[in-house]
């Protein structure tokens, strides 16, 4: 990828920087954003200032913004770390008496002291940060029996877990997506993670924690939650019984910036351009029907279009908008012959709605890694007229026969045997009642 397809912005509240494709440079500077600035001197203060007094900001964002409650965080049977991606685990947790603990600074919105809490902060002062002692003390407070979270690669759990291993108190964390940035992180990252109880995807992820010596006490392959809850939607709703729309679902897997996720890949993001350019070109030639199933949200939803629309010239697509409350993207694939992504995770879930899947590694790198070889996978940059064969050839064939021509069984993929849903519901109710 070229540096000069590449602009450097600066996020409107002067917080952040970002690094983006030239052809959504218009897109973010209507929405507040600004170029970084091509004087050398003016660039280095403004770096210093969204560097270096990060901790002056934070401050100053408690003062103005976060509610101080002087008394202990309220008793709870349950705890979710971290109020991100909380909404599987809550249609889980149902009328259980749970308490969400924010771990993020950025989105404190209060922050509790007490006689116990404030001594915890001053006797630990030397042992850890103030931020990994505050939220022991918020548990020791809470004093659950389970702190569970669905956040399974966040650092701050790793930590916590880590102080409170001798306890009673059983920590969980549920794996809800690929874990691409457990492979490319170096040993000396990737050992630090520690995770007690590990309800993980299956036996392959197992396999990919064990060989970066991520420090795991038990694994528990188990599928995906947010696929489990997708399925009992589905079901209730009866779009399983429904008539099949689509020959293919293609998973968007739009990314705002070039610095987040998969940045060592210089051309990762050409590539999810390539795949979806490949599909309308089959769906065309072939008059094919296509469910473009969306990722972004919010102001991203514009993005998504640019950018998807710069690789998409000659063609008509619509993208439909993701709905995590309608688990769009699963009935989307639950309504498709096949599924064509890079690396999503969907392409892993989909095996629990019996759908053939193409993984479409263009980037060839050794990072992006799929459980299985075979018929489901590319994993180097192909000519057009190879994909197309190979998609043609999925879509002829029943699920029984694509099986047969994957290099594992599906449930190395994607564990299909267990309901997710009611493992970690029984695994919860067995340590709250026992």
């Amino acid at each position: 990828m070229s540096n000069k397809t590449i602009v450097n912005l600066i996020s409107p509240k002067l917080d952040r920087m970002i690094k983006v494709k030239y052809f959504l440079v218009d897109y973010y500077l209507s929405r507040g954003y600004f170029r970084y600035p091509k004087n050398f001197i003016f660039g280095l203060l403004l770096k210093f200032y969204i560097y270096k007094l990060r901790k002056l900001k934070f401050f100053l964002y408690i003062i103005f913004n976060v509610k101080i409650i002087f008394k202990n965080f309220p008793k709870k049977n349950v705890l979710i770390y971290d109020c991100v991606n909380t909404n599987d685990l809550k249609k889980v947790l149902g009328n259980e008496k749970y308490g969400v603990l924010t771990s993020r600074l950025e989105r404190f919105k209060e922050i509790y002291l007490s006689k116990n809490i404030i001594l915890f902060l001053i006797k630990n002062y030397f042992k850890r940060s103030l931020k990994q002692n505050y939220l022991a003390a918020l548990i020791l407070s809470a004093s659950p029996k389970v702190v569970i979270t669905n956040v399974d690669n966040e650092d701050d759990f790793h930590i916590t877990s880590k102080i409170f291993e001798k306890s009673r108190i059983k920590f969980i964390a549920v794996q809800c997506a690929n874990r691409g940035d457990t492979v490319w992180k170096d040993l000396k990252h990737s050992s630090r993670i520690f995770i007690p109880e590990f309800l993980c995807f299956s036996s392959f992820d197992r396999k990919i924690h064990k060989w970066k010596k991520c420090k795991i006490k038990k694994y528990y392959p188990v599928g995906s939650l947010k696929a489990s809850n997708a399925k009992k939607y589905i079901n209730l709703n009866k779009f399983h019984k429904k008539k099949i729309l689509f020959d293919i679902c293609l998973i968007s897997e739009f990314l705002p910036s070039t610095d987040g996720d998969w940045k060592h890949i210089e051309n990762f993001h050409d590539k999810l351009g390539q795949i979806a350019n490949y599909t309308y070109r089959l769906s065309e030639e072939m008059g094919l029907k296509i469910v473009f199933s969306g990722k972004a949200r919010g102001m991203l939803v514009n993005a998504e279009k640019i950018f998807y629309k710069n690789y998409l010239k000659k063609y008509k697509f619509k993208i439909l908008k993701y709905n995590e409350n309608k688990f769009s993207t699963y009935v989307n694939m639950q309504r498709s012959k096949m599924i064509i992504g890079l690396c999503s995770t969907s392409l892993r879930e989909a095996f629990l709605f019996k759908k053939k899947v193409l993984a479409c590694n263009f980037t060839g790198h050794k990072d992006v890694i799929f459980p299985s070889k075979g018929i489901c996978l590319f994993n180097k940059d192909v000519p057009y007229v190879e994909f197309k064969k190979r998609v043609l050839k999925i879509l002829r064939m029943s699920f029984n026969e694509y099986k047969k021509n994957l290099s594992t069984d599906i449930n190395n993929i994607m564990d299909t045997r267990v309901n997710t849903r009611n493992f970690i519901i029984k695994k919860i109710n067995k340590t709250i009642y026992k």
